[in-house]
C-alpha cells in the first residue's frame, strides 16, 4: 500500500457563467480606436467580467465590427481586460490580458452603424490555484423515502442524490499570472451577479507522477492521478489580516451537478499558438488529444 502526502495534490479551475448569453448594443461612440479601447453601456455592472475572461462578442445579425483585420465573421472570441471604469481591451493570451496595458491590446475598428452583440463567456481550459494551503471537500448523500412507490422507482432513485460542499485556503495575491489562477479571482467572483459565481473545478489528492512516502517505493511514481470533478459556486469569500503575519483568502463554496471522483489522466485538448482551440469543422468541438493522430 503506498501513503502519499498531502503535496501530491492541488486544484485546478476553470472560468464559466450560468447565463449563457447577455446582451448590448455597440456603436461607434463606444469604441476608442487610439486607446484600443470600447464598452457598453452596463456591461460591467456587478462586475460582469473580470480580467482574464475568454468571451465570444457575437453579433446578432450580420458580421461584427470591432478588432481590425477581422472581417465576415459574425464573432470573435479574445481574452479581456476590463479597467476600474469599465473600459475593456482585447489580447490574444490570457497573461496578456491579465497585465492589461495598451501595448499588447488588438487594435480595434469604429463600427459603421450600431451592432446589437451578445457577450457570453467561452473559457474551457483548467489553471491552477496558486498558492493554494489546504483545502476540503465534503460529499453527502440526500435519500428519499420510496416505499410508496414501484420497484422501477426505487431502482432509479433509490440511491437518492449526491451533494458537496467544501472550503480552499490560499495565500491572497491581487492578480494571476504563468497561466494560473490567483485567491483574488474567487473573490470577485462571488461579486459577479449577472453571469454568476459558478466554476468548475477539479481537487487532486493525487497529482500524476506523484511518489509515494513508503520506504521502498520512494524510486517509484504513478502516472495515474486521482482527483474530483465537481462544478462549483461561491457561497462566501474572506481574506484574514493579521500584522506581521501573511495575507490569507478561505473561499467557501457548494457543488452542483454531478460529483464524480475520478482516476487516470485528464482531458487535454489540442491548442493553437495563442492557447485557442483547434475545433472539429463539422461540429465546432474541441478536438481531445486522445483524437489526435
Amino acid at each position: 500500500m503506498s501513503i502519499y502526502l498531502g503535496e501530491a495534490g492541488h486544484i485546478e479551475l476553470r472560468r464559466r457563467s450560468i447565463n449563457e448569453t447577455l446582451a448590448f448594443t455597440l456603436s461607434a461612440d463606444d469604441i476608442d480606436v487610439p486607446a484600443k479601447r470600447f464598452s457598453f453601456d452596463g456591461i460591467n455592472d456587478e462586475g460582469l467580467l473580470l480580467n482574464g475572461d475568454r468571451v465570444e462578442f457575437k453579433r446578432i445579425e450580420g458580421d461584427i465590427q470591432l478588432v481590425d483585420g477581422v472581417t465576415g465573421q459574425d464573432g470573435i472570441t479574445r481574452y479581456v481586460h476590463v479597467d476600474s471604469v469599465g473600459g475593456i481591451r482585447l489580447y490574444d493570451t490570457f497573461d496578456a490580458a491579465v497585465n492589461g496595458g495598451i501595448a499588447n491590446a488588438l487594435a480595434l475598428v469604429a463600427p459603421t452603424e450600431d451592432q446589437q452583440v451578445q457577450v457570453s463567456l467561452q473559457d474551457v481550459r483548467y489553471r491552477c490555484l496558486a498558492e493554494c494551503t489546504s483545502y476540503e471537500v465534503t460529499t453527502s448523500r440526500e435519500t428519499v423515502d420510496l416505499t410508496v412507490l414501484g420497484d422501477e422507482f426505487r431502482r432509479n432513485y433509490g440511491s437518492g442524490l449526491i451533494s458537496g460542499q467544501g472550503q480552499c485556503t490560499a495565500f491572497w495575491d491581487t492578480g494571476s499570472t504563468d497561466e494560473k489562477e490567483s485567491a483574488h479571482y474567487l473573490i470577485q467572483l462571488v461579486q459577479r451577479l449577472e453571469m454568476g459565481a459558478m466554476f468548475d473545478a477539479r481537487f487532486y489528492i493525487r497529482s500524476q507522477c506523484a511518489t509515494p512516502i513508503k520506504s521502498e517505493c520512494l524510486e517509484t511514481s504513478d502516472d495515474s492521478a486521482v482527483w474530483w470533478e465537481v462544478s462549483c459556486i461561491v457561497t462566501n469569500a474572506s481574506v484574514t489580516f493579521e500584522p506581521s503575519a501573511l495575507l490569507r483568502a478561505s473561499i467557501q463554496f457548494v457543488t452542483t451537478g454531478a460529483f464524480q471522483l475520478k482516476t487516470g489522466s485528464p482531458d487535454g485538448y489540442l491548442l493553437q499558438e495563442d492557447d485557442g482551440l483547434i475545433l472539429e469543422e463539422e461540429t465546432s468541438t474541441p478536438i481531445g488529444l486522445d483524437q489526435a493522430d
